[in-house]
């Protein structure tokens, strides 16, 4: 008697824990739709071309410009060979066509600050895997490059959701 007593709230202890373990479980990759699909960079690892792993990127970062970015890898292996070639890797990968033509970043066109939700200044502006985003302060930008894909997801278009969408 006293063990089917028991079961319920087990079974009830197992399923709150499960519900509150999920977010943590999958909510790393995701923006804040849960949507795992869009990765605002390099979809194939430019040593292996493999699939990457959202998780594992080289830097690249012309301060003096105010250009960012990240060369996503398959692997912490390729990391090290992306570091080495990032500024060509970001031309490659951001600033180039299809064709192999120049292109010039894509203007988000904000006006509000993706971290503070402030009007936009000029103080503000940098370009992050081949697009413009701006911000209320020079502050900004650093807190927006600690998790630069969620915060594009705040304020990208659709169509431009579109293009980086993953591939399967």
């Amino acid at each position: 008697m006293l063990g089917s007593q028991l079961k319920f709230p087990i079974l009830m202890m197992c399923l709150c824990a499960l519900v509150i373990s999920a977010p943590f479980a999958y909510g790393a990759k995701s923006d804040e739709s849960g949507d795992t699909s869009v990765l605002f960079g390099n979809h194939l690892c430019p040593i292996s071309g493999d699939p990457v792993d959202p998780e594992t990127f080289a830097v690249y970062e012309d301060a003096d410009n105010h250009v960012y970015g990240r060369i996503y890898t398959c692997c912490g292996g390729c990391v090290k060979k992306a570091e080495a070639n990032a500024a060509e890797l970001y031309k490659k990968y951001y600033l180039t066509d299809e064709n192999g033509k120049k292109v010039d970043p894509v203007d988000l066109k904000n006006e509000k600050c993706p971290i503070s939700g402030h009007d936009v200044t000029d103080a503000g502006t940098i370009e992050y895997n081949g697009m413009i985003v701006h911000h209320c302060c020079a502050k900004c930008p650093a807190k927006f490059l600690e998790n630069p894909d969620e915060n594009l997801a705040k304020l990208a278009p659709d169509e431009l959701k579109e293009k980086y969408e993953m591939k399967e």
